[in-house]
């Protein structure tokens, strides 16, 4: 899948550590990405609201969201 190139750079990073290996948990985007907490979560929303990510709640954890790229 391309990413979009009219995304901020946090973003396109969390987008291809999203491509290359998803459902993620936010912890595990931060690890893989080397991204700040803060950084990870404003690049999640610049995705969803691209309409680029899907969420939902880890069924391992419930407190926790598993994100992934919208597939459709």
């Amino acid at each position: 899948m391309s990413q979009p190139a009219d995304l901020p750079p946090s973003a396109q990073h969390v987008y291809q550590a999203l491509d290359e290996s998803s459902p993620l948990t936010l912890q595990s985007i931060c690890e893989q990405t080397d991204l700040a907490e803060s950084t990870t979560r404003y690049a999640l929303g610049h995705l969803s609201q691209a309409d680029l990510l899907v969420s939902r709640p880890d069924p391992a954890d419930a407190r926790r969201r598993l994100y992934a790229l919208e597939t459709s």
